[in-house]
């Protein structure tokens, strides 16, 4: 017979091994955020500026690293990209070409993930990220402060099955 405090520890231990499946399975083939995304501006809503295209990609990358890569063209024609690879493990990531210094990433579900992106140590923006039931929809909702400018946006992607 199991002592209580032994329960607990199998309870303890049985919940820690579903957590780690649980996050390894989290970034697979499978994940429905894998793929290449565009912007639907229509359906999209900005605090600020409206790019006039933009393409997020979500690539698996060996080591269960999530890959995520920005390209924007702003209204002057510019092409911003903004990439980082992570694991849904919640631990600061390096963010290149971004205000942000550092982003984290968590998953929430099946079909929804967190980042919370950092400035010297301090969360300023957060983005839900979720992808509908049918997979073909993402919608990335997004609040910040930048140099104490509040910002926030909908950002509604639509699945590029053309793969251009």
């Amino acid at each position: 017979m199991v002592s209580g405090a032994g329960r607990l520890g199998l309870v303890v231990l049985a919940a820690g091994v579903f957590l780690q499946a649980h996050a390894a399975l989290a970034q697979t083939k499978d994940d429905p955020l894998i793929g290449r995304w565009v912007l639907d501006r229509a359906r999209s809503e900005f605090s600020g500026n409206v790019p006039e295209k933009r393409i997020t990609i979500f690539q698996l990358q060996p080591g269960g690293m999530l890959k995520h890569i920005t390209e924007t063209v702003t209204a002057n024609g510019s092409t911003d990209r903004v990439e980082y690879a992570s694991k849904y493990d919640g631990k600061d990531v390096q963010i290149s070409n971004s205000f942000l210094w550092t982003v984290a990433v968590k998953r929430i579900d099946a079909r929804t993930t967190e980042r919370s992106g950092k400035v010297n140590g301090e969360v300023v923006e957060t983005s839900k990220r979720t992808v509908s039931a049918d997979g073909q929809t993402l919608t990335i909702v997004t609040t910040g402060t930048n140099n104490g400018n509040e910002y926030s946006s909908t950002q509604v992607f639509t699945r590029d099955k053309t793969g251009t």
